[in-house]
């Protein structure tokens, strides 16, 4: 027993080795330089390349929503920054983005991109389900600055390669390391399926060298107090018109602007998908908030104001409630003149 116990503290006591002072110190080197990519109220990684430019993956920014770049110090957000696309790859999941100005850390390198082979060791700094509650400037410190190291386990094309690091929604975009610091990938994807380990798919060096080279592109993203979307809804109405009550429903196509995701100003049209011919026009005033539920699904809920104008039945004035998340989105009202006067519409995201 006492020889068991000594064994036990002589491997408490042994010291860190050679390859793991390695990989301590490559954290301590790019951790700086891996800011939070904001989106649309999501959370992706990135790497700054120079000191304007971030790397991450294509799919977490959106054309038309605005890019928000946070760089953290002890877990707190100490410097926001407003970013556009300015580079891109959409079929190989790359984007570079602009920062408005220059970043204080020190951008990383890339490898020579010619050299990754099946083997060879990587890991990642991410932000695996970094967002909480507050979509501004609150964010899960647990999670964040997350290090996962593992080895390359497949070269597919040059496309992609498959690495053994643990990856989840908000490593995407992170860059890939090699023991040197340096630059040899990108998160692209996590393959998810019953009983699969951990085999994550990360974008190959020689579409990040193609990109890197390329000359940039202007695109022109909303202002960062502003995003758009563009919803198809079902609508269910029930009104009251010359003492008769007319239950029907819709098809309306609805655009919002949401000014810094919390004010929506909406405007819909209705064509008739049902007997009674109901169309309507309508505009739309709320707010909303942003949640996030123990099991990481974001969503939003919001209070407002709607006005429906019909075809035939006149303007109805109603009380609204609203809810989205995952792209579907579920709105319903009452009129505060007549509690039997009512609206629901269930619709999906588009754009």
């Amino acid at each position: 027993m006492k020889f068991l116990l000594g064994v036990l503290l002589m491997a408490v006591a042994l010291p860190a080795t050679a390859a793991d002072t390695v990989w301590s110190a490559v954290f301590e080197k790019a951790r700086p330089a891996v800011p939070v990519i904001r989106s649309k109220g999501g959370v992706c990684s990135g790497a700054l390349i120079s000191p304007t430019e971030i790397l991450t993956a294509r799919h977490c920014v959106f054309d038309l929503r605005p890019i928000t770049v946070q760089w953290l110090e002890n877990d707190k957000v100490v410097t926001q920054q407003t970013a556009t696309i300015s580079r891109w790859d959409k079929d190989n999941d790359i984007a570079i983005l602009t920062l408005d100005a220059p970043a204080k850390a020190t951008p990383l390198k890339f490898a020579n991109l010619a050299s990754i082979k099946v083997g060879q060791e990587c890991a990642t700094i991410g932000h695996p389900f970094g967002t909480k509650l507050d979509f501004d400037t609150n964010l899960n410190s647990d999670m964040l600055f997350n290090f996962t190291k593992g080895m390359v386990t497949k070269i597919n094309s040059d496309k992609n390669f498959l690495t053994d690091m643990s990856v989840s929604p908000g490593n995407s975009g992170g860059a890939v390391l090699n023991d040197q610091g340096e630059i040899i990938g990108v998160v692209s994807a996590k393959y998810v399926r019953k009983a699969a380990g951990s085999i994550g798919r990360m974008i190959h060096p020689a579409k990040l060298a193609m990109l890197k080279d390329q000359p940039s592109r202007t695109f022109t993203s909303l202002d960062a107090k502003a995003s758009i979307d563009l919803n198809v809804k079902e609508t269910f109405v029930n009104l009251h018109h010359n003492g008769k009550e007319i239950k029907d429903n819709a098809l309306a196509l609805d655009l919002s602007i949401w000014m810094r995701d919390r004010f929506l100003v909406g405007v819909e049209r209705s064509v008739s998908s049902s007997k009674e011919d109901i169309e309507y026009r309508g505009l739309a005033l709320a707010y909303r908030w942003y949640f996030e539920t123990s099991n990481f699904l974001p969503f939003y809920a919001g209070v407002g104001y709607k006005r429906l104008t019909f075809k035939e039945y006149n303007e109805r004035n109603f009380a609204m409630i609203y809810l989205s998340g995952m792209g579907f989105n579920i709105e319903a009202g009452m009129s505060p003149q007549d509690s039997s006067e009512t609206f629901l519409s269930v619709g999906i995201s588009i754009f």
